[in-house]
């Protein structure tokens, strides 16, 4: 018999499995899983494997993350410079060459996908690596449900804090956009991420946290997002309660800094490119990045000045300190 915890792999191996089967008939199985949503499939058993790395048989989770990773990696590697190249097409002020280089970076992720697929047995006429991991998974030593959840709420407290350290950790103030506001979305996404992998282990309690503080992260766009609704209890007996209001707060802290951490990330794009073939000092290569992307000079300062403001607020209001309901 099937055990929740090794289920919840296989909810989500089945759809990958699902994802890879309909692309090994394609004559590009990495343009086809880049463009059919895979990548989510590979966070949710990320997700699961960094959640089960630490409650037991640590090195195998560690080993079946560092899979999933590779292959999420690679196609967020493919979405990075395919989206570029859509952004900067159409602006005129960026050279064709650019634009050219940020198009073949495209086919050069594309490439690298297809070669992991192959070279770690994705796609494989043999025993596909779908099948090894199943194989492994029945084999782990799953905890029983009391104390499976007692080891996920415990884990998900230690993400929570380890988050607010990281924050306090560069004194609070944004100075690099890859290095703080994308890797802080990354870690509050997380938060958001397990929720849906663990299908239905945590749920919204039935009160809320209705602090007027709280009111200006409700909006419209965060309240009616599908993204924000967990999956039903289903078969689990025990489950971690968590504040729905202060969830959909953290909800639009991850959205707020994507745009942010976007609007960074494409400026950045350009910048490595022009560092390839000038001799400017890399604080005049981003300014002239930043004008070739049609923005003012200090607008990389204007969206790091944004993400401090707007993330000092948040966590002075303590929200994801009081996520977990008591």
């Amino acid at each position: 018999m099937q055990t929740l915890g090794n289920s919840r792999f296989t909810f989500y191996l089945a759809q990958l499995e699902t994802d890879i089967a309909a692309a090994k008939q394609t004559d590009n199985p990495a343009d086809y899983l880049y463009k059919n949503d895979t990548r989510t499939k590979l966070f949710m058993l990320q997700a699961l494997a960094r959640i089960y790395e630490q409650l037991h048989n640590a090195k195998k989770f560690k080993k079946l993350k560092e899979h999933f990773k590779l292959l999420e990696g690679a196609i967020g590697e493919m979405d990075y410079y395919d989206t570029c190249t859509k952004i900067f097409a159409p602006n005129k002020k960026v050279p064709r060459a650019m634009v050219a280089n940020l198009s073949n970076q495209t086919l050069i992720s594309t490439e690298a996908l297809n070669t992991i697929l192959l070279q770690k047995k994705w796609i494989s006429n043999t025993e596909s690596r779908i099948e090894k991991i199943k194989s492994q998974l029945s084999k782990m030593d799953w905890l029983s449900p009391e104390e499976e959840v007692q080891g996920i709420r415990d884990f998900y407290k230690k993400s929570i804090e380890k988050i607010i350290k990281f924050f306090v950790s560069f004194g609070t103030v944004f100075t690099n956009v890859e290095t703080q506001v994308h890797e802080m979305r990354r870690k509050l996404r997380w938060l958001s991420i397990y929720g849906q992998a663990l299908q239905g282990v945590i749920q919204f309690s039935a009160t809320e946290n209705k602090k007027s503080y709280l009111k200006k992260y409700l909006t419209k766009e965060i309240v009616n997002s599908p993204f924000n609704k967990l999956p039903g209890k289903g078969e689990n007996k025990i489950v971690i309660e968590i504040d729905k209001n202060s969830f959909l707060a953290l909800s639009y802290m991850i959205n707020t800094l994507g745009k942010i951490k976007d609007e960074g990330l494409k400026i950045e794009a350009l910048a490595k490119i022009l560092a390839t073939n000038s001799t400017l000092p890399e604080n005049k290569i981003l300014i002239k990045a930043t004008s070739l992307a049609g923005y003012p000079s200090e607008y990389i300062n204007v969206l790091l000045s944004k993400s401090t403001k707007t993330c000092t607020l948040f966590f002075n209001e303590k929200i994801i300190d009081n996520l977990i309901v008591a």
